[in-house]
């Protein structure tokens, strides 16, 4: 092998390590802009599942199953569920 055929090698090495990163980074971007929307949407629905539970136990304490339901407490639950809700709806987007 020759200086010059080693140069024109590592030329052609460049040129399709370049066009294969030009084709790389779209699909880069919309993987991203995927796991980006995903995470937006779990938020958001985490958010409702948490606010549900909440008022869920409001309505509990406030109705006559106050005196059968009163030990439960679902303020820490309703975080709990709404975060597995946030990491089932997370992967689902990745």
């Amino acid at each position: 092998m020759t200086y010059a055929q080693f140069l024109d090698d590592l030329g052609n090495l460049l040129t399709q390590f370049r066009e294969n990163m030009i084709a790389f980074i779209p699909k880069l971007v919309f993987a991203i802009f995927i796991i980006l929307i995903g995470i937006l949407v779990a938020r958001l629905i985490q958010g409702l599942v948490n606010r549900f539970i909440k008022n869920l136990d409001r309505f509990i304490l406030t109705k006559k199953l106050q005196s059968r339901l009163k030990h439960f407490r679902m303020d820490r639950s309703a975080n709990l569920m709404a975060k597995i809700v946030f990491w089932i709806i997370s992967q689902f987007f990745e």
